[in-house]
């Protein structure tokens, strides 16, 4: 599959997960955890610790949200733990 490269600031890309992180939890906890990986990735590399992720990277993880499908309430999910989740 042909891969995009782009280039946003720190503040953009954590927009841009901060609007994926409205979608379905299930449709996007993968797309977001490859986003955070590959930004901290880069930071690190950057920072000259050969890609290793560093707790307290500039690139915030997103809280995402999702409608619990048996009563419609908020649910916040960590995309780090695709199991977790905790009502809003």
């Amino acid at each position: 599959m042909k891969e995009f490269n782009f280039t946003v600031t720190i503040d953009e890309a954590n927009l841009i997960l901060k609007g994926i992180g409205l979608l379905p939890f299930a449709e996007v906890y993968q797309l977001v955890a490859k986003l955070q990986q590959q930004a901290g990735r880069q930071l690190d590399r950057e920072a000259g610790n050969g890609g290793e992720r560093r707790p307290g990277s500039p690139v915030e993880p997103v809280e995402l949200v999702d409608l619990d499908a048996r009563d419609g309430s908020p649910r916040r999910r960590d995309p780090r733990s695709p199991g977790s989740d905790s009502i809003a």
